[in-house]
């Protein structure tokens, strides 16, 4: 019997990562339809904003709509250490119905005003929802595939603890019921419900606490259920993922749409051909340079954190669904910002938009953070006495990006040449600056430990000047150094 059981159970990490990977790929190729940018003669790029407003507004609700989903999916492994062949076919199942998404997203963008596409859309999200809600049946009834925690509960514990995480997976099949039964009145009180899942955990949360707190009831006795739901891990993998699509899609239009024609090179030869695509190059290294740049951040902010939380995500995936449109933002600039005559600066301004709004959501979630440093902030970026250096590195990190934007956006008003120089300018400047407040930190960092050791009386032998490599100065500066590096 227990090798029969050790045959048909698996270790849950890989299973969890296929699934991270499938909703970050079907959340990023949302933009695809987008991409391919036309512009008509003698349109600005206000007037190709506007005729296509109803698909850049879905695009931007079913990414988070999408990771909603993914949220969803994660809060099954608050109970599941390991599945079975029934748990891993499910699961497969529920992957049929996501990667299924994009065509409906796409007929519910291109045809706005009517019902079908948009029941089609909350018909796949009720069915992903309630294949979920059997996952978690099922994994109750087989007590080999449950965490450690819940393995030697008492059956009614385990019974309580199910109906409880059914519960709170209720809310979002009740809004897509009412949005597909209410796209028949009126579509925009569909959308208005649909956009109720995005902040749905949040709901959920607040319903949890004023319930414990009518009920008097101590909120530890339900932390493992809630608390421990957002995995940080998790997180941060779904959004290495995204950000690895979009930095392979970035290429796409220099690849297919703006690619040599054959005309053209047997008109003006290859090597003359390949030069006229300068401001393409451009465009598509400054985007690279500025989606590694926001990677970048992140992964310092995330490195800094404990745990995220429920509005912590939620940002998070705002911030994810502005670099998603990153390959959308590269068709535009080089279709309105070909050269420094023939520049539109609303196409800038777009583009400093997307870009400062991922940038300042990342510092959102910094400023979440420091609401409850303690319990979200590792140690070394809590702005208490020499860590204080270490706090504003991060922060200033946070700021770069979200600050050449807004520089960026107000040099648009210039004349087409200045806004056109200063644009690309300031994106190759970018990375510069990262460099020079490194710089600045390493410095002050060597400063402090320098005071510090003559403080206590060990003064190290580089600071002779003699000396030019530093030997080994410690953990202090090390630990300080690194945690950055």
């Amino acid at each position: 019997m227990k090798m029969e059981q050790s045959l048909d159970s698996y270790d849950a990490g890989r299973l969890q990562a296929f699934s991270d990977a499938v909703s970050a790929i079907v959340a990023t190729i949302l933009i695809l339809p987008l991409r391919n940018v036309v512009k008509s003669n003698n349109e600005d790029f206000v007037d190709y904003l506007q005729s296509h407003e109803d698909l850049i507004i879905v695009y931007f609700v079913a990414f988070l709509v999408i990771c909603s989903v993914w949220e969803s999916h994660i809060m099954r492994w608050i109970v599941i250490s390991s599945v079975d062949d029934v748990l891993v076919w499910l699961n497969i199942i529920s992957l049929l119905f996501v990667s299924f998404l994009p065509f409906a997203v796409r007929l519910v963008g291109q045809y706005t005003e009517k019902k079908i596409p948009l029941v089609l859309g909350c018909g796949l999200l009720l069915v992903l929802e309630l294949i979920e809600m059997i996952m978690i049946y099922y994994t109750f009834t087989q007590n080999r595939l449950l965490r450690a925690e819940l393995k030697n509960a008492l059956p009614f514990e385990l019974q309580q603890k199910r109906n409880y995480i059914l519960k709170r997976k209720l809310l979002n099949p009740v809004l897509y019921i009412f949005a597909a039964g209410l796209s028949f009145v009126s579509v925009k009180i569909s959308w208005a419900l649909i956009i109720l899942v995005i902040i749905a955990p949040c709901i959920n949360r607040l319903v949890e606490v004023v319930i414990y707190k009518m009920r008097f009831v101590q909120e530890e006795q339900h932390i493992f259920l809630y608390e421990n739901i957002i995995c940080k891990e998790r997180v941060e993998c779904y959004t290495d993922g995204v950000y690895a699509i979009v930095a392979t899609l970035l290429v796409l239009d220099i690849t297919t749409d703006n690619f040599p024609s054959e005309d053209d090179v047997k008109t003006h030869g290859m090597a003359k051909t390949l030069s006229h695509m300068r401001s393409e190059y451009l465009t598509y290294v400054g985007t690279f340079a500025v989606c590694g740049l926001l990677w970048f951040v992140h992964h310092s902010l995330f490195y800094s954190l404990k745990k995220v939380n429920y509005l912590m995500m939620i940002i998070n995936n705002v911030s994810l669904s502005c670099v998603g449109a990153l390959p959308f933002l590269v068709s535009i600039l080089n279709k309105y910002v070909n050269d420094e005559y023939d520049s539109d600066r609303h196409a800038i301004q777009f583009g400093c938009l997307i870009v400062g709004v991922a940038g300042l959501s990342q510092f959102m979630i910094f400023t979440i953070a420091l609401g409850n440093s303690q319990r979200y902030l590792t140690h070394h970026v809590i702005p208490i006495g020499s860590r204080t250096a270490s706090h504003n590195y991060l922060l200033i990190k946070l700021l770069i990006i979200p600050m050449m934007a807004i520089i960026i956006f107000g040099t648009s008003f210039a004349s087409m040449f200045e806004a056109y120089v200063a644009y690309h300018v300031l994106v190759f400047a970018t990375p510069f600056v990262f460099l020079f407040v490194k710089f600045i930190y390493f410095r002050i960092v060597r400063k402090q430990v320098v005071i510090m050791n003559v403080i206590q009386g060990e003064q190290p032998e580089w600071t002779n000047q003699g000396s030019t490599n530093p030997p080994h100065t410690g953990a202090t500066f090390s630990t300080s150094y690194d945690q950055f590096k």
